[in-house]
């Protein structure tokens, strides 16, 4: 039987969500009298220290039919500090390759910011509005809205990046070394890879209509604050009808301050392409070394990961490993089941030859396939649909005055 077992060696990982203005700096802190999260004191974010992991393998074997290894059984260690053999995850790296002391995780699924909305003076989009601009519109991460997507309106990852980078240039929508830091840090901390069983089923049993995004509104876990858990209601919405729900499978997660990093709609992940020959089972990941991201690009600043996705869709039975990307979570063999050893689906082209993109989590109606590892890797090039929205990400400048004076604030909060 395919197992994972993870140990830590740090004290336990503190995350806060925190409202920020668009110049990064930090406004209010969770549980300040002035903290919002209905966008009016900035957006909300959550505070990821940088940390060190080290991967161990225990028991994997070579990918016959590609590149790479199955990696069936591993140790995961993370440390706040340097150690011997310890590497500083890949995430924990601005634009200039400098390493840094924090990135900003969304608390919130993304919407936007509509520049021409409110007479002029700029609304937020509060039920998806299909009316986007990428040339001057922003997304957000705030409380008590419908997700974006793809309704009608080109919701592409290059146009998400391009919402996110009018709020700033060290704004992004979420990317594969984030979402790798935040599925290492979840599997240590639950001691399984099953996020619905360690945290909650999440947003995945709504009925569907073809009409709609049918996604529930962000911030019923308000209440949880920085912890982890799933909430005790939900609103629903399905154009004009609203519903509250609180059956198991149609409430929000949260997972330290992050909510639904599975469940309610498909999360689009930049950063890292799928490409194949067709000889390449379901290709090779190619991750972009920098912020200078293309879609459909496996050369320069694009680097293969070192081995080959699962050929066949299904429950992920092994990860894909190689020393170059030992931090990332893709399945390369899926002769799993529902519950073990992971209990996410993967979906993927068989015999690629081509690119595809990457959007994770699952989504409002996809039951017992959600999960913070259930991957989909068979949209080609420009892919948008009314059941994939994304997730902001800020990578600071190191050494900048918001920089430091964020991280002052940060050993303050701490210290209190």
């Amino acid at each position: 039987m395919v197992v994972h077992h993870q140990l830590a060696v740090h004290s336990q990982v503190h995350l806060f969500r925190f409202n920020v203005a668009d110049d990064g700096s930090i406004v209010a802190w969770f549980g300040d009298a002035d903290y919002k999260e209905d966008g009016s004191m900035g957006q909300v974010m959550v505070y990821q220290p940088k940390f060190y992991y080290l991967v161990c393998p225990v028991e994997y074997d070579p990918i016959d039919t590609g590149i790479g290894y199955h990696l069936r059984k591993a140790n995961y260690y993370v440390s706040e500090k340097p150690r011997a053999g310890f590497r500083l995850h890949p995430a924990f790296y601005d634009a200039s390759g400098n390493e840094i002391d924090y990135i900003l995780d969304s608390a919130f699924e993304g919407s936007i910011w509509d520049a021409d909305g409110g007479d002029g003076n700029g609304a937020y989009l509060m039920n998806d509005e299909q009316v986007m601009n990428t040339g001057t519109d922003k997304f957000c991460s705030i409380a008590g809205v419908k997700p974006a997507s793809g309704l009608s309106q080109n919701l592409t990852r290059p146009n998400i990046e391009a919402l996110a980078q009018n709020r700033g240039v060290e704004w992004h929508g979420d990317l594969i070394k984030p979402v790798s830091a935040r599925q290492m840090l979840m599997i240590i901390e639950l001691g399984m890879m099953n996020t619905q069983t360690g945290v909650g089923y999440g947003v995945a049993g709504i009925s569907d209509n073809s009409s709609y995004n049918c996604s529930s509104l962000t911030g019923s876990t308000s209440e949880l604050g920085n912890g982890s858990g799933k909430a005790t209601q939900t609103i629903n919405t399905k154009g004009d009808t609203r519903t509250t729900e609180t059956a198991n499978e149609r409430v929000v997660v949260s997972w330290r301050g992050t909510e639904n990093p599975w469940g309610n709609i498909w999360k689009f992940v930049y950063g890292i392409n799928i490409w194949g020959n067709g000889k390449m089972g379901g290709g090779q990941p190619y991750i972009c070394t920098d912020f200078n991201f293309a879609e459909s690009k496996n050369t320069g600043n694009y680097e293969a990961a070192g081995f080959t996705v699962t050929n066949a869709n299904g429950y992920i039975s092994a990860m894909g490993y190689s020393t170059t990307c030992d931090w990332l979570f893709i399945a390369s063999e899926c002769l799993g089941n529902s519950s073990l050893p992971v209990g996410d689906y993967t979906y993927i082209t068989v015999n690629l030859n081509g690119y595809r993109v990457a959007r994770l989590g699952g989504n409002w109606n996809f039951w017992g396939h959600a999960g913070g590892f259930c991957w989909y890797l068979y949209d080609g090039v420009g892919f948008r649909y009314r059941n994939v929205g994304c997730r902001l990400v800020l990578i600071p400048t190191k050494d900048s005055a918001v920089y430091t004076a964020n991280i002052t604030a940060w050993k303050q909060k701490m210290a209190a």
